[in-house]
């Protein structure tokens, strides 16, 4: 049995998606996976970027 969940509000991105439920949350997750030619140092440095700018690194 699945859970069913719904964002209320719905989520609107910048490029004009509309992200109303888990289903469109994972389908936008998929889109996000590492391409050909982006390896796991890319993936690293990106996420060492993106926790500095969240601020929460010591």
């Amino acid at each position: 049995m699945t859970t069913e969940f719904y964002f209320t509000p719905e989520l609107r991105l910048k490029d004009g998606r509309v992200i109303r439920d888990i289903e469109d949350a994972f389908g936008f997750a998929r889109e996000q996976e590492p391409r050909p030619g982006v390896d796991q140092r890319d993936a690293a440095h990106l996420f060492l970027r993106w926790l500095e700018e969240l601020e929460i690194l010591e």
